[in-house]
Order: structure tokens, then sequence, then C-alpha cells
């Protein structure tokens, strides 16, 4: 869960940049928490990249749901310019979208239609699906859904991720080079 880095202060034209947040597994049992909340300043283009993330949350409702939970990202900003997300791994709401917000909730459809946005998927998976090492089961949401981003090497076990082809989204590889 990211939280912090608001740094950008619109005034100065100055603050935290280029930030990527990827290769991460976020477990949300009860759909208290999101990925990320990102709001204050106006970033310059390109700020955030987050890539390659699995969240799990199979009771995950989104906000309007009956619990009215916050969204597994909320961007407080008119657009997604100063972002870049690729091959993320979200859940579906119990309402079967996906929630994620950009000045207010967007369904799967509505976040693909943005250009800053690449190859994310939008199924929910199940604790059982991980493991207890938190490895997703090959055919899995996560199963070869993300792509190598530059200067990751190994995940969380210090297994070397594939130089190409597909990888894990998420924190742990499936296929890891032997």
């Amino acid at each position: 869960i990211f939280e912090g880095a608001l740094g950008y202060i619109d005034f100065y034209a100055k603050g935290v940049t280029d930030i990527t947040i990827a290769n991460n597994t976020g477990l949300d049992p009860d759909s208290d928490y999101n990925l990320m909340t990102v709001s204050d300043g106006t970033p310059p283009a390109g700020t955030f990249t987050i890539a390659n993330n699995l969240w799990v949350s199979p009771k995950y409702v989104a906000s309007g749901g009956p619990k009215n939970y916050s969204p597994i990202v909320e961007i407080r900003y008119p657009d997604l310019s100063a972002f870049k997300f690729s091959n993320n791994a979200w859940p579906k709401n119990t309402d079967g979208d996906a929630q994620l917000s950009v000045n207010g909730s967007k369904t799967a459809a509505q976040w693909d239609a943005y250009p800053q946005t690449e190859g994310d998927i939008f199924q929910s998976m199940t604790f059982s699906e991980l493991g207890n090492t938190y490895t997703p089961v090959k055919g899995s949401a996560a199963d070869g859904k993300g792509k190598a981003i530059k200067g990751v090497f190994t995940d969380y076990y210090g297994k070397m991720r594939p130089k190409t082809g597909a990888w894990t989204a998420g924190a742990v590889e499936i296929n890891p080079v032997q």
C-alpha cells in the first residue's frame, strides 16, 4: 500500500518525480485498503509508473457498494497525464466490474480507454491461488501478465525473472530462470 510522495508543489514547480511502483502483490482480505491515493499538486507527465502489480481482494466491493469501500487506485486529478499504468492485475468488484478512480469511479472499459493505460486486466483471484509463498498458480490472473521493467531482475525471493517474454504480475515469479 503506497502512501506518500506527495512532495510535488505547483508554486515551486518542484518535487518528487519519476516514481515507479512495480511488481507488488497486495493482499486485502476484507476490502478495507487501496493500493494508492494520489492528490495535491500537479505533477508533470510521466511522474508515476505503475506496472506489473497484483491486487488480491476476493471480497472487493467498490465505492457505493454495501460497505462503501475506497477504490483500489484513487487519482484526484482531472486526468491520467502524470501516470502510466501497464500490465496490472486488478480484481473485479462483487458487482462484476473493476473500480479505479480518476475524479470518480471508472469501470474497466472506461479505465482501458485512457491512453495512459495498457494491458491491465480485471479478474478476481482467491488467496488459494497464491499459496503460502504468495506465488500465483499457473493459469491465474497473474500468470504471464507482466512485462520486463528496466532495473528489475529478481522477484521477492531473489529468483531471476525471465530476460525475455512474459513475467508474472506481482512480487513472485511463477517461471523463474533456473
